[in-house]
């Protein structure tokens, strides 16, 4: 993720520090989707839309970024293998976003994800901040979707909408010679930890 988008990503961590999984920076991309839920900036898609239209459980099966397509490690890199799962529960009520295994039923039972989302650490992190079209990634087999195709696409819409707006924002401020911290002062004040302490709607 660019160094111009770190400070409100980290501010998005440190209020919803149960998503962070070491060494993924998609921890970032969920903890600013949960910020943005629990506070959706203007042209955000409403909690209302996003059950009425979108009702569902994802999973997202993300694999580190230095692995590659072949399996094999690149040199003087890390060598863990296992993939991190987040997951996006959407029901008729509430939305909830968590790291790991989806929340059971009454019953306990797991429930069942009806649509997977798997790739790259480093694809997602590419499609949050706009350097990427998840429909692109999707035809070039990159990211892998199972379960409805419509919703997946649209979902990874929301995780982009508004990084993708911050990561333009702040190259252009780059380029004009705005520091970050003017940047992203008005954005850090707007999604205080009192005002976004729950993911869950």
């Amino acid at each position: 993720m660019s160094d111009a988008v770190q400070p409100i990503a980290n501010h998005a961590l440190s209020v919803y520090p149960h998503l962070n999984a070491p060494g993924f920076e998609a921890s970032k991309v969920f903890a600013l989707t949960a910020l943005f839920l629990a506070k959706p900036p203007p042209n955000f898609p409403t909690p209302a839309y996003l059950r009425r239209h979108l009702a569902s459980l994802y999973l997202f099966v993300i694999h580190p970024s230095d692995v590659s397509s072949t399996g094999k490690h690149h040199p003087g890199q890390s060598h863990r293998l296992i993939p991190e799962t987040w997951y996006l529960y959407i029901t008729n009520k509430t939305i909830d976003i968590g790291r790991g295994k989806p929340p059971t039923t009454l019953l306990g039972r797991r429930r069942r994800a009806e649509i997977v989302i798997e790739c790259t650490d480093r694809d997602l992190v590419d499609i949050a901040t706009g350097k990427a079209r998840a429909t692109t990634l999707y035809e070039a087999k990159r990211l892998r979707i199972r379960g409805k195709l419509d919703k997946a696409l649209e979902i990874s819409r929301v995780l982009s909408h508004e990084r993708s707006k911050l990561y333009r924002v702040a190259a252009n401020d780059e380029s004009s010679g705005t520091t970050q911290s003017d940047s992203y002062n008005e954005d850090m004040n707007a999604y205080s930890i009192g005002s976004s302490m729950r993911a869950r709607l």
